[in-house]
């Protein structure tokens, strides 16, 4: 299977390119072990990483535009968890060439619940939106998962 998927018109210049060897996510990330899932009006394509692990995203097959994409992260009881999903959030903006400044951010990831201080009461679900494109954030209470999606509007 190979093909070339145009995400969104803004974002010409970043593509996914797929084959059996690998699932480029031009500019800079190349990924070697993906599987795919063709359904009828959109495309899947899931990534998985250290057990439960995964990255998923979906493609409309009319248009090529990226849809949705999620980043599914088991709970491990560490600190380092909650910091993981902040600096993987980043990267996954910078990823789409979306230009926010550092306060533009910061109010994102406020909105998600991803800083400042805890209150001790875990929402299962923070939602934000930034232009057309909607973020949420899903967490169980406890060990388990929590999730990261965008979504194009």
């Amino acid at each position: 299977m190979e093909g070339v998927y145009h995400l969104q018109p803004s974002f010409n210049e970043f593509r996914v390119f797929f084959n059996e060897k690998a699932l480029e996510i031009r500019p800079n990330l190349v990924i070697r072990d993906y599987e795919w899932f063709p359904k009828r009006k959109q495309d899947f394509f899931l990534v998985r990483y250290g057990g439960n692990n995964a990255l998923y995203g979906g493609i409309s097959r009319q248009t090529g535009a990226l849809q949705e994409l999620a980043l599914i992260r088991e709970k491990d009881g560490s600190s380092n968890a909650r910091l993981e999903m902040v600096v993987s959030s980043i990267l996954i903006l910078e990823a789409l060439q979306l230009r926010l400044s550092m306060p533009e951010k910061s109010r994102l990831f406020e909105q998600l619940g991803l800083v400042g201080k805890r209150d001790g009461k875990e929402k299962r679900e923070r939602v934000a939106h930034l232009g057309n494109i909607t973020l949420r954030h899903y967490s169980t209470e406890g060990p388990g998962f929590y999730a990261f999606f965008l979504q194009y509007r």
